[in-house]
């Protein structure tokens, strides 16, 4: 029987080669067999009526959602869990941590998971829970695809997965964890961390302001990546910044990725905060975050952009 086997992956897609399996059909009585195939990394599972693939990736793809991946895995903040953890119904691809989020990146063939969105809840190696979990949303991500890049004709008794890829944003972790633990979906999962990598990070909290169109930001905190502001909006309801970048102390702009943010309180009083990336930074390093303008609402400036710009200085700890 001609079956279909994975090749290794490098990028979001798994391309496939063709190799012949010879195997004989099992008793419905029986147990169904696995045949190991030449590669190690993947196995097939006969039944009486369907053939199973599985096989483990041994290549993980980066992730656009997760801010400077490449970067925290070769200075070491990221994890991948042992083979001895559960893949079902989600496989735990890596977790990550950059001292302002903790990033888990998974992918699971239960479709069921897009109808229940949830994030898993997160502990430490001491039991202590870190985050609580709950509904995917800000910084979360879902992406569905099959693993063939091309259609497979309909006459062919074996058809792709189709594969979930998932990314969820979690609070971060204290410096002296040596282990993430993961439970959602009926299973817990072990992720050993760099503690000596976490160790090196540090946040700061400076306090300081800026203040333009009547509108003030204050920076409530730092890492050598990510940056947080707090706001309120006027009243001439300057809610959003579209777009911002960083100065460093050269002169040279660096670029900055919105990760979201969001406005509580009352119908007259809101709080707002507002989270940035940017590439790694040395420590000590002088950066100015620079907002040209932010989008305003309301009656008066419905969808027009307000002009400042706001500067913020930067000491990256």
């Amino acid at each position: 029987m001609a079956c279909i086997h994975p090749a290794q992956r490098a990028s979001e897609t798994v391309f496939y080669r063709w190799t012949r399996v010879e195997y004989t059909r099992h008793r419905p009585d029986t147990a169904p067999r696995q045949l190991h195939s030449p590669h190690a990394n993947q196995s097939f599972v006969l039944s009486d009526r369907l053939l199973v693939m599985q096989h483990s990736v041994t290549n993980i793809p980066l992730d656009s959602n997760i801010p400077n991946e490449q970067a925290l895995i070769i200075l070491g903040l990221s994890g991948t869990p042992g083979t001895d953890q559960p893949m079902w119904p989600i496989a735990v691809d890596r977790v990550l941590d950059d001292g302002a989020a903790t990033y888990v990146q998974w992918h699971t063939s239960d479709l069921s998971v897009l109808r229940n969105p949830l994030k898993p809840q997160l502990y430490d190696d001491h039991g202590t829970l870190v985050d609580g979990g709950g509904l995917a949303a800000w910084g979360s991500s879902r992406n569905v695809s099959t693993a063939w890049p091309i259609q497979v004709p309909s006459w062919l008794p074996w058809h792709p997965p189709v594969i979930v890829y998932g990314v969820d944003r979690l609070a971060p972790l204290a410096s002296a964890t040596r282990a993430a633990v993961l439970t959602w979906a009926g299973e817990t999962v072990h992720v050993h961390l760099n503690s000596r990598a976490l160790a090196s990070l540090r946040t700061s909290h400076p306090g300081t302001h800026t203040a333009a169109a009547g509108l003030t930001l204050t920076l409530t905190a730092l890492t050598f990546t990510h940056l947080t502001y707090t706001y309120a909006p006027s009243p001439n309801g300057l809610t959003f910044a579209p777009r911002a970048w960083l100065v460093d102390g050269s002169g040279h702009q660096l670029p900055a990725t919105s990760l979201g943010g969001g406005c509580w309180g009352s119908t007259t009083v809101e709080n707002c905060t507002a989270q940035w990336s940017f590439p790694p930074q040395r420590v000590g390093a002088r950066l100015t975050l620079v907002i040209p303008a932010f989008l305003g609402h309301g009656n008066s400036r419905a969808g027009r952009l307000v002009h400042g710009p706001w500067r913020l200085p930067l000491v990256v700890p």
